[in-house]
Order: C-alpha cells, then structure tokens, then sequence
C-alpha cells in the first residue's frame, strides 16, 4: 500500500525553519510558499526590498514540493504558440541557471532535454524550429526500447534538479537578511487603509500593515474582487514514485507521452510518474508502452488539484494598485514561476524590463 506522500521532503537533508513572531510592518507582503512565491521574494529581495513571505503551511511542501523535479516545456497540446512557450520557458531556464550559479546551490542541477511522443499522430503534429528534433518511429527506437510511439519532439529546454534543495536553497538565501519566511500562517483578508494594505491572518497576530502584496498561491484568489477565479480551471492531479531500483537507462531524459498526458522521469533510482486525473496507480498504461514497468513498486503518491488558465499561461502582473499575483501555473511551475518572479520584482521596484512575457503572462489578457 502506497502511504507516502513526499519524496523530497522525505529524504531532505535539512529541514526548513518557519518564524512565528510576524512583524508589524513591511514593504511587501509575499503571500504563498511554492516555487512562485520564493522566486518572488528571491527577486524582491536582491532589489533590497523589505519582504516577508506567509504560508498557511510548511514552505514548499505542496504542489512544488511534490513535483517530479523537472523544468520542463508544457505539453505541446496545451501550448498557445509555440515560439512563444519556447522563448518563455528558455528565458527561465536561463534565470533559474544564473540565480543557482550566483547563489551556489546545491540541487543537482542537470542538462537533459526531454522527448514528447505520442502514438497517435494527431496528437503531435510536426513542428518546424531550429532548436528542436522532429523523430519517427525508427529514430524513438534508438532512444527508448519501445515501438509504442508513431513519432516525437526533441525539445533541449528541460533540465532536472533536486526540488527539496532547490526549496531550501531559496529559503536559506531569503532568510540571510533577517527573519523573512513565516510558516503556519494563514492569511484570511485583504483590506485596505491610508498607508496602503492591512494583511489580517489567522491566531492572535495583528494585521499586518505593507504597501504591496503579491498573491502566489491559487488558494488565495478569494481574498480580492477580479473575476479571475471565472479564468482559473481546476485540474486533477496525481503523482508517484517508484521504490528504488536498478537504473533504467531510457530516463536519462524525462518523456512526456501525449496520449494519456503522463509525464515520466528519473532521480536517484527512481521514476516519477505524474499525470492528470485522479485515478489508480493500477490504471494508469505504462506497461503497454513499456514492458519493463511490469513489477515496480510505487513508494510514494500524491493527489491534489492544479489550476491553469485557458491559454495555459500562468497569471503574472499588477490587478490592483498596490496588489500583485504570481499564479495559476498549473502543472508549468518550474517552467514559468522564476520569470514570473523577476517580472513582479521589476513592476514593484520599477525597474525597466524587456521581457516581453509581461504582456503574455498579463491576468488582463482575459
């Protein structure tokens, strides 16, 4: 029986430190612990902006902390515009490499790529870039010992990392200029007086009294008015993973096989599955596709719900005057919430930017 939940946190080697003691004022309030509000608050620090972060439970230990650890390409049937996806997802790539060179951390860090096959060859039109690899049939076979797929993408935008490290990094870095992430703090209501906005959270804290806040969590679109819940479409989500094993040398790159949207990849002897729906470990295909499946055993599983936007982007930008989200990036964490941080950072430091994602990302695009 699968019981456990989270490999990363699970086999961490370190825990993260939550504060209690809340502070009477800052100048930004970043609300939400994933990966979008870290890189957020990462962003916003480097510009020496006074921020906190609030999380209604331990830092990462949700839908980022129990991700298959892969900065990837969203699925190529989800995308709206190609060129555009790539360029988005190769630009946070870049800052995410440059922020783990400066910072030195630690996360296992690699340069994969991944394939996305399909069997059914509308699923995978050609696609015609310089910097990707259309393959048949034939050239599948070399790469994965299987004849299950018609034909697939080489994309070299993916690499692969330790979450938990690349977390707890981000968390040690924030926390270098005083007491900056706060766990176990539920965040309840928004409001506003003349100084700006008062954060009023859960126990016998005081509100909160910032200039700005940055929502990065889609469990707190409630706390304002914009008509984005209506945008946000609520998807089922599961993901495992394998006890150890022998390796298993098609996963040196992770596969995202189109058909039944399942995505695989390969840590420390282990595969990952993730994929949508919320059904059985038992249902899922993997052995028709590849008959060495038969008889591993699943040690850890996870089911929850992700929220995407219609277009797949996530929602990045200013919705009020003084209140900005980094959110909705479905199952695309890793792939957009680094960019989307450096964008929320550059609006709230009024830094000039040329990243032409912030009009793409833009919530008023709806």
């Amino acid at each position: 029986m699968v019981a456990r939940i989270n490999y990363w946190f699970d086999t961490g080697n370190a825990r993260l430190k939550m504060r209690s003691e809340l502070p009477v004022s800052v100048d930004v309030v970043v609300i939400g612990g994933g990966i979008a509000g870290l890189s957020t608050i990462y962003h916003l620090l480097s510009h020496g902006v006074n921020a906190i972060l609030l999380d209604k439970t331990d830092i990462g230990y949700h839908a980022s902390g129990r991700s298959n650890g892969v900065v990837g390409f969203p699925s190529l049937l989800n995308v709206a515009g190609f060129d555009d996806a790539f360029y988005a997802v190769r630009l946070n790539n870049r800052l995410l490499r440059n922020i783990i060179k400066k910072e030195t951390l630690a996360c296992d860090f690699n340069y994969t790529g991944e394939l996305q096959v399909a069997i059914d060859n509308s699923k995978l039109p050609p696609l015609k870039h310089d910097s990707i690899l259309n393959l048949n049939r034939d050239d599948l076979s070399q790469i994965v010992p299987t004849q299950a797929f018609s034909h697939g993408v080489y994309l070299p935008v993916t690499n692969t990392l330790n979450m938990y490290q690349l977390l707890y990094g981000l968390c040690g870095i924030c926390e270098l200029t005083g007491q900056r992430l706060f766990g176990h703090v539920d965040v309840l209501q928004i409001t506003k007086n003349q100084k700006g906005l008062m954060i009023h959270t859960s126990g016998k804290h005081k509100p909160i009294v910032c200039k700005q806040a940055v929502v990065c969590s889609n469990n707190f679109m409630y706390l304002f008015e914009s008509g984005l819940n209506n945008v946000l479409c609520s998807v089922p989500v599961s993901a495992a993973c394998t006890k150890p094993m022998a390796d298993f040398p098609f996963l040196h790159m992770p596969i995202k096989i189109l058909d039944s949207d399942i995505y695989l990849s390969f840590y420390n002897n282990r595969i990952f599955v993730d994929y949508s729906g919320d059904y059985d470990l038992s249902k899922l295909p993997l052995k028709s596709y590849f008959k060495q499946f038969g008889g591993y055993d699943f040690e850890y599983f996870w089911q929850g719900h992700v929220y995407h936007t219609p277009d797949h982007y996530p929602l990045v930008g200013r919705i009020d005057d003084n209140i900005f989200i980094n959110t909705g990036h479905g199952r695309s964490g890793l792939s957009y919430a680094i960019l989307g941080g450096k964008i929320i950072s550059d609006c709230i430091t009024n830094q000039t930017t040329n990243i032409k994602q912030a009009s793409l990302f833009s919530p008023h695009r709806f």
